[in-house]
């Protein structure tokens, strides 16, 4: 019998079909690339809210424990327009054992005892222009702050509200940004925009974007301010809670 290979069109129509395969299959990879992408970034998105609400919420149940009564639990120091409030947490450190009664101490700002924990909050830029919350630590044998520690990148936007009981019966009255004379903070509420990072950095792009994700040109609400953040590749989210004060 005679043998014969393929005809031009037989060929043709093999490598056509070859090559529809070979691109369905690649579509197929790189949508599963971004998928994976936007996974990623959302997990690492709800991860870091998580713990920048654990962290303050932490301090700020703790606001006041020890300190003299009248004393105060928390400093509202600053304003920034664009990266939200600065908030500082001041409560005592007692050994095991000891009893809270015993000290007397002083959570003004005027040399606090050695026991004393102050801490503030902040969000900043650091040195590659990525939007961070920082925490500092009052040192009381030098009489001021140690420098500026990182705590979570990504965080874009921090605003604090305190719930201000007026009346003294107990109940919170209203939520406002100042702690105001004569009213006491019942509780603090705290709202963040958090935004995802990628695993890579770029070396032209200092905000680290993650090349699967559409641009972010969103506005956000944070609490009673709108955020309107850099149009970046990431994804965000507004993450908020309430915490009650225990010793104020």
């Amino acid at each position: 019998m005679n043998a014969r290979g393929f005809s031009l069109v037989e060929l043709l129509a093999a490598l056509a079909l070859g090559l529809f395969v070979v691109a369905g299959a690649a579509v197929m990879f790189a949508d599963s690339g971004r998928h994976n992408a936007v996974l990623h970034a959302r997990a690492r998105l709800n991860d870091n809210a998580r713990f920048a609400l654990q962290f303050l919420s932490r301090d700020l149940r703790l606001a006041g424990f020890g300190c003299a009564a009248g004393s105060p639990a928390l400093s509202a120091v600053q304003k920034n327009q664009f990266r939200g409030d600065t908030v500082a947490v001041n409560y005592a450190l007692f050994a095991e054992g000891e009893a809270a009664h015993a000290l007397h101490l002083d959570c003004a700002a005027n040399a606090p005892p050695a026991k004393l924990r102050r801490r503030e909050y902040r969000v900043a830029r650091n040195s590659a222009g990525m939007s961070v919350l920082y925490v500092r630590e009052w040192d009381a044998a030098r009489a001021r702050y140690k420098l500026s520690e990182p705590l979570l990148e990504g965080v874009e936007y921090l605003r604090v509200l305190y719930g201000l009981d007026s009346d003294g019966d107990g109940g919170i009255d209203r939520y406002s940004e100042d702690i105001t004379a004569g009213a006491t903070v019942r509780a603090v509420r705290i709202g963040l925009l958090v935004r995802s990072l990628s695993s890579a950095r770029v070396a032209d792009n200092p905000h680290r974007e993650y090349g699967g994700l559409p641009v972010d040109t969103a506005t956000y609400n944070v609490l009673d301010r709108t955020v309107n953040p850099p149009n970046l590749r990431v994804m965000r989210r507004v993450a908020g809670a309430t915490v009650k004060l225990r010793n104020r």
